[in-house]
This record gives structure tokens, sequence and C-alpha cells, in this order.
């Protein structure tokens, strides 16, 4: 069984468009999370906390990454 890939995204966040227009360009199969980045949600937060490439002086951007333990943040490192 293959791992699944989650994009978390919000879709008036840019740098998410860009992840999510790679990932389909790339034909790569995944999963949506939407989230408000201006009413992040404790799942959100949780989530982000463990992204590599996070900022640690926000509580949580858009786009996150997630396949299996590896999570990452920054739309440079997705793209």
């Amino acid at each position: 069984m293959s791992k699944a890939i989650t994009l978390v995204y919000d879709p008036i966040c840019p740098f998410a468009q860009r992840a999510w227009i790679t990932l389909l360009e790339r034909q790569v199969p995944f999963e949506k999370m939407k989230v408000d980045i201006y009413n992040k949600s404790e799942e959100f937060k949780k989530v982000y906390s463990k992204a590599y490439g996070r900022n640690p002086e926000n509580v949580g951007m858009v786009p996150v990454l997630v396949y299996g333990d590896l999570t990452i943040a920054e739309s440079d490192l997705i793209s």
C-alpha cells in the first residue's frame, strides 16, 4: 500500500496554488486539506508545527505537504 500525499492549502494563497498546479502537472495523485489561514484550526497548527521549512515565528502558513512522516512547509521546497 502506498502512502498518500496531502496538500494543506488555502485557495486564496498563490503559493499554495503553485504547489497544487505542480502536483497536477506532474500527475501526482494527492488529497487536499483546505484550511483558513486567517482562522487557523488547532489541527492545522499541529500539522504545521511538525513541518520542515516552517517559520518558527509563525503558527502556520500554507502550503504544507504531508507524505507519511514527512511534512514540508514552504512552497519553494514543495514545487
